[in-house]
Formats: structure tokens, C-alpha cells, sequence
């Protein structure tokens, strides 16, 4: 995510609410001796203003709400517009979107009575800005399509370009980088016929955004001509913050390439610039960018230098999103120096911040998390020793499961060994009903022949009685024959 691409969808945001704010003390003075009229409204809201580009939302909202009282009760709907926007961008810096589109859309209704169609479109841009925060690119993109039909029938060529810069900035988000290329050309076109330079400078850097989001090399290297190109025309006008954001824009660019040393030319000059701008916010950012640079190069005491720096002045400043980077960057320098148990603390503080809405409302919370660091990382150091009995016993649970494993398998092959005997003993009952009728049919056939041979045996003893029957009958013929043969000789 680039840095620029986010500051500029804000300025855009807040750019037509702000007027030429005079001193805050003339104003009071005027308030105090003013009538309950349209002029006490305007100077109400004047105040207002002051104190929300000082970041003093509370009282900022005192007078927003004093004004919407004043504008409704003599019927003023420009200042009761007027009102109902100042607070929704209050809201929405603060993080309370859910308000701040209650108050959004109350400004609305209040617009459209009117007919003020210059401040509608502002409100719906502001609308679609509010739901791209919250993530909802469908409804954002729903938002600026309605500002945008508006801008285009009222031609003002610089605000419809705003918005066209916004429907980038949704489908981009939204993954279709080639619609978000469509609409920014179209917004470039717009700039370019205006010659305004410096805004032509600041799409060149989102257009830049989108490009080196590309895996395609090619593309990469022309988003990175395109931060080139807004880099000379930052130069050539002396603008010192739109510098600080091309060398921001090409130090990423460089950095993921692993060009260390090119990145951390490129963050230095941008640190320069913000020092020069005395913002902290980009200060902040451009420490925090060069400390991640020492961390991939595996310098770690400067890395370590340069994002605590970057941290203090988050935290002093109540910057959220670099907040958030800090403790996410230190997160990983603690990481590559092996140190994970502040690694473990730092991404603690990272995910806590990262999913809270950090807003000026809740800052306070956020500080005294971050006074209690040292409490959290003994009670990490507590939590580290339980995860460390954790841990054995998730290898004793490991080991009994790997014995639990060793004996189901065991009792598998016992099953297996058992199936296989049951089956031999199946083979050999069956071979042993076989021989068994082998055996019966042998005895049968056993039983058979010796009834044969019975038979046998009996013929032969029938036939021996014939014969002996014959036998006789002969020597008793032969004897009669003898006696009659010796009768007749006598």
C-alpha cells in the first residue's frame, strides 16, 4: 500500500470544506456580540473548522452542534448543510463512520431541499469516501458515480476529476486495477486541460500505485517512470511535500526490488522533506520506511533505531496508521534477529491496533496500552512459559500417539497374522473333509471287494463241494464197477 495514495484520497476528502480559517480569537469575540443569525452560524462553523484542522475534534463538535441548533431553529439550510458536513468529516476522522454517515446523510436530505447540487455532489463524494474507509468498495463506488453525474452536467473539470480519482482509488482497491487505470487516465485528461501541474504531479504518483502493484516487470517499470515524472515536476515547482512523496513512492518501489541501497537513498531524501515540511505523521513514516529497509539488509541496530524513532512519534502524534506500521515493522526486525518473544509482543500490539478504529476518541486507550507494554511483556514472558509446557505436552501427546500408532499397527498385523491362520485352518479343514471322504470312498471300495472276494471265495468253495460231490460218485461208481467185475470172474 503507498503512502501517497492514501493521504491523497483524504485531502480530497476534506478539501472542500476547508476555507481561509481567521484567528480564532476575533472569531470568539464576534460569536459573543452576535444575534441569533445566519452570520453567528457561519462564524459557529468558522470556529469549528479551526479547531478540527488543529485535530481538537471535541471542541470542534461543540460548535458544529451549536450551529445545527442555531440553523434550525431561524430555518438556515445552507448553514444547517454546511453543519451536518463539518461534523461528518469529524466523525470520519475520528473513526466513527457509522456517525459520520448518520450525519452525512442528514446533510444530504438538508441539500437536496434546497437544491444546492454543487454541495450535494460534495456530500455524496464525502459518502462514498466514508464506505471506502469501512471497505465497502460496492457502496463507495455506488456514491461516487451519483457525485459524479452532477459534477459532469455542473462541468466544474477539477472536482469531476476528484471524483474520478476516488472511483480509481475503489476499483483499485476493489482488485481491478485495469478499471482503476481507466478512471485515472480519465482524470489525468481532465488535469492536464486545466495545466495545473502539481495535481497532474500527485495522479502521475497514483497511477505509479497501480503499476508497481503488477506482477508483470514491464508494468512495474513504468509505474515506477511515472513517480520519476512527478518527481521532476515536484522539483521544477519547489513543492516540497509532493518530493516527499515520490521519493517515498520510488523508495518502495526499490525496496521491493531488494535494492537496499537505492531505497534507503530515496527514504532519507523523503525523511529530509518531511522534516523541512515539520509534519510529524511523515516523519514518522519515512523513519518507519527506512528502519524496515535496515531490516531486510540485516542491519539491525539501525533498523532498530529508526523504527522506534518512527514509534515514539506515532504515538506522540496519535497516528494510527503508523502506529500500526511501527509495530508491525518491529515486529519483523524482532523476527530476523530471532527474538521471537518480542517478536510475539510487537505483533501483539500490531493486531490490536490494526483492528481497533484508532481515532482521536479512543487515543487515550490506545497510549496506556502502550504504557503498559512492559506489564504485557511480563505477562508474555508467563504466557511464553505456559506455551513452552504446552509444547511438552504436545510432544508427549505426540509420542503416545506415535505409541498409539505402533500399537494399532501391531494389532493390525496380530488381525492380518490372525485372519491368515484362520485361513490355513479353513484350507486344512477343507483338505481334511476331502481325505476324510478319500477315505470313506476307499473303505467302500474296500468293503466292496472284500464282498467280491466273499463271493469268490464262496463259488470256489460251492464249486470245491461239486467236485468233491463228483468225486465221490466216481470212486463209488469204480468200487460198484470193481465188485461187479469180480462177481462175474467168480
Amino acid at each position: 500500500m503507498k503512502t501517497s495514495k492514501l493521504t491523497f484520497s483524504f485531502v480530497l476528502f476534506i478539501s472542500c470544506l476547508h476555507s481561509q480559517i481567521p484567528e480564532v480569537d476575533s472569531i470568539t469575540n464576534l460569536i459573543t456580540n452576535a444575534g441569533n443569525d445566519t452570520t453567528k452560524v457561519y462564524q459557529l462553523l468558522s470556529l469549528a473548522e479551526f479547531y478540527s484542522s488543529e485535530n481538537i475534534f471535541d471542541t470542534s463538535i461543540i460548535y458544529q452542534n451549536q450551529a445545527i441548533e442555531l440553523a434550525n431553529k431561524i430555518n438556515y439550510a445552507e448553514g444547517l448543510g454546511r453543519a451536518y458536513t463539518q461534523l461528518g468529516t469529524n466523525n470520519t476522522q475520528m473513526g466513527n463512520y457509522s456517525m459520520a454517515l448518520t450525519n452525512y446523510f442528514s446533510a444530504l436530505e438538508v441539500v437536496r431541499r434546497s437544491g444546492n447540487k454543487k454541495r450535494e455532489a460534495g456530500v455524496l463524494n464525502n459518502i462514498g469516501n466514508v464506505y471506502e474507509y469501512l471497505g465497502n468498495h460496492t457502496e463507495a463506488i455506488k456514491y461516487f458515480l451519483q457525485s459524479l453525474n452532477i459534477k459532469e452536467r455542473l462541468g466544474n473539470k477539477l472536482s469531476i476529476s476528484n471524483t474520478l480519482t476516488n472511483l480509481g482509488n475503489s476499483y483499485f482497491f476493489y482488485g481491478n486495477k485495469e478499471q482503476a487505470l481507466e478512471y485515472y487516465l480519465r482524470s489525468l485528461n481532465l488535469i492536464k486541460e486545466l495545466d495545473d501541474i502539481k495535481e497532474i504531479a500527485e495522479i502521475y504518483l497514483t497511477i505509479g500505485n497501480v503499476l508497481t502493484e503488477y506482477k508483470d516487470k514491464k508494468k512495474q517499470t513504468e509505474g515506477l517512470d511515472y513517480y520519476l515524472r512527478a518527481l521532476a515536476i515536484a522539483k521544477e515547482t519547489g513543492d516540497s511535500r509532493l518530493q516527499y512523496f515520490a521519493h517515498i513512492n520510488i523508495g518502495d518501489f526499490y525496496l521491493k526490488e531488494n535494492d537496499f541501497i537505492k531505497a534507503r537513498t530515496e527514504f532519507s531524501l523523503a525523511l529530509s522533506f518531511s522534516k523541512d515540511l515539520n509534519d510529524p505523521r511523515l516523519t514518522s513514516t519515512a523513519l518507519t520506511s527506512l528502519g524496515s529497509v535496515y531490516t531486510k539488509s540485516k542491519d539491525h541496530k539501525n533498523a532498530e533505531l529508526f523504527l522506534n524513532q518512527g514509534l515514539e512519534l506515532a504515538l506522540k502524534i496519535r497516528s494510527g496508521v503508523d502506529i500500526v506500521a511501527s509495530y508491525q515493522a518491529l515486529s519483523q526486525l524482532d523476527s530476523s534477529k530471532a527474538n521471537f518473544k518480542d517478536a510475539f509482543a510487537h505483533y501483539k500490539l500490531y493486531i490490536l491496533y490494526r483492528d481497533s478504529s484508532i481515532n482521536e476518541k479512543n487515543a487515550t486507550k490506545n497510549v496506556q496500552m502502550q504504557m503498559q507494554y512492559d506489564f504485557d511483556k511480563k505477562q508474555l514472558a508467563d504466557s511464553l512459559k505456559i506455551s513452552e509446557e504446552r509444547k511438552l505436552t504436545a510432544i508427549k501427546f505426540e509420542q503416545e500417539k506415535k505409541q498409539r500408532y505402533f500399537l494399532y499397527s501391531g494389532l493390525i498385523l496380530v488381525i492380518i497374522f490372525a485372519g491368515f491362520i484362520f485361513n490355513r485352518f479353513k484350507v486344512t479343514q477343507k483338505q481334511k473333509q476331502i481325505i476324510e471322504r478319500k477315505e470313506q470312498e476307499t473303505q467302500q471300495q474296500k468293503h466292496l471287494i472284500e464282498e467280491k472276494q466273499k463271493e469268490i471265495l464262496d463259488s470256489i468253495k460251492y464249486a470245491r463241494r461239486i467236485q468233491s460231490a463228483l468225486i465221490t460218485s466216481e470212486k463209488y461208481f469204480e468200487k460198484s464197477l470193481n465188485k461187479l467185475n469180480n462177481e462175474q470172474h467168480q
